[in-house]
């Protein structure tokens, strides 16, 4: 039985309606991952600069202080501002590491456990073959 010419065109049309729905739900998926990418690393691009920005001045205050150039300071002074340094200096490599390793699962997966990321560099960390940092009140 062969088929009538409008049969052919309608079954045509609808290929070819089915085919550009598909192309656009397509690239509205595509444009949407693309939007969240961007979102994401603006997001860890203000978290960065939000968490870097004051202990970068704490450290540069230390170096100052520390290099005498604000003054004579007295020995306890100076160890006192030894440990806020190395301490300070620790903690802008957590913070790196936070964010790098934060990143680096969202771009993976699309999604971040920040518990998840905080527990694998605390455990990286610790498995560095460095000494504790002194804490002191």
């Amino acid at each position: 039985m062969a088929r009538r010419p409008s049969t052919d065109a309608n079954a045509s049309a609808a290929r070819s309606s089915i085919r550009r729905r598909q192309t656009r739900r397509r690239t509205v998926e595509r444009t949407t991952g693309i939007e969240q990418s961007h979102k994401r690393a603006e997001l860890f691009s203000s978290i960065s600069h939000e968490l870097r920005t004051p202990l970068t001045s704490v450290i540069g205050y230390t170096e100052v202080l520390l290099s005498g150039d604000a003054g004579q300071l007295n020995d306890e002074q100076i160890a006192m501002l030894g440990r806020v340094s190395v301490n300070g200096e620790r903690l802008l490599e957590l913070i790196e590491g936070l964010l790098g390793f934060a990143h680096e699962r969202a771009s993976v997966s699309g999604t971040v456990d920040m518990a998840d990321v905080f527990l694998q560099v605390m455990l990286a960390s610790c498995e560095a073959d460095e000494p504790a940092p002194e804490y002191a009140l």
